[in-house]
């Protein structure tokens, strides 16, 4: 019987949780997570199969061809042919052979570091092969070190004002795209606001 992967079940160490929380998400919320799950870090992998789909979780064992896997679903197996292996916990043989370039990431206040193997950058993202599995980390939430580093985008708007809901932003103006804006913000980086949320104000808005 064919399993069929989970398609993004993401298991990642919570350390690097706060990579991936965006500009409406406190980051005192994104702290609560970081230092949890420290024991099942060491242990955890990403599984991807030839059609792209992939699980990443704590390997529990590996036996007779079959990788069980503790994923949020639960305990999975999934039979390892036509399978490979991501993590410094793989088993030998398994292990996906990444020839891309290293390249370290660091939260931009300064909390948190990565270093892997760049896989490719996708959907604004760095996607990594590091000891702890697949990553896939915003490239907007954080700084780049390595010869594959994207270089910073150049502002093309002066400063603006951006309000809703309560909320101010203020930065320089990159992009002004149909439904949002990107505004380059201080201590931040890039970060998209839409339209329909906040009103802009200032010399460089369109």
């Amino acid at each position: 019987m064919k399993i069929k992967l989970a398609r993004r079940i993401n298991a990642c160490h919570a350390t690097f949780r706060l990579f991936l929380c965006t500009i409406s998400t406190a980051l005192g919320l994104c702290a609560a997570f970081v230092g949890t799950a420290s024991a099942q870090a060491a242990n955890t992998v990403t599984l991807k199969t030839d059609g792209g789909e992939d699980v990443t979780g704590e390997l529990v064992e590996f036996s007779n061809n079959l990788f069980r896997i503790q994923a949020r679903v639960g305990l999975i197996a999934i039979p390892a042919d036509g399978v490979t292996c991501i993590g410094a916990a793989c088993p030998e043989g398994t292990r996906l052979e990444t020839t891309g370039p290293v390249i370290t990431l660091t939260a931009r206040d300064g909390s948190a570091t990565v270093s892997g193997n760049l896989i490719e950058i996708s959907n604004g993202q760095y996607v990594l092969a590091t000891d702890i599995g697949e990553m896939r980390i915003d490239q907007s939430m954080v700084d780049c070190e390595g010869s594959a580093c994207v270089e910073a985008q150049t502002a093309i708007g002066g400063n603006v004002v951006l309000t809703g809901g309560g909320a101010t932003i203020e930065g320089i103006l990159v992009e002004d795209l149909e439904d949002s804006f990107l505004v380059d913000v201080a201590n931040l980086g890039v970060v998209r606001v839409r339209k329909d949320t906040f009103t802009c104000t200032g010399a460089g808005c369109p």
